[in-house]
């Protein structure tokens, strides 16, 4: 298991703010840490993830940072995809 940052941006839909949200997660992969993230937001009933479903907020994975190498994978998740 690796550990990962995982960075989260929430923005007013006008785009005149934005608000950040990060959580270290365990994980086997970049992947793995992202949806482990989705999850818990979801899950756990997290008050910007609830805006952002209901439109008050715009919500996206900025970044997916392995702790040790400090490297931000989200991008080869994207190119996985």
């Amino acid at each position: 298991m690796k550990k990962y940052l995982v960075v989260d941006e929430f923005a007013l839909p006008e785009g005149s703010h934005a608000f950040t949200r990060n959580e270290i997660v365990d994980a086997k992969s970049a992947t793995d840490a992202l949806l482990t993230n989705m999850d818990s937001m979801m899950t756990n009933g997290d008050a910007m993830e609830e805006a952002a479903l209901s439109g008050r907020l715009e919500g996206t994975a900025v970044g997916v940072y392995e702790l040790v190498s400090g490297v931000n994978e989200l991008d080869q998740i994207a190119d996985k995809n």
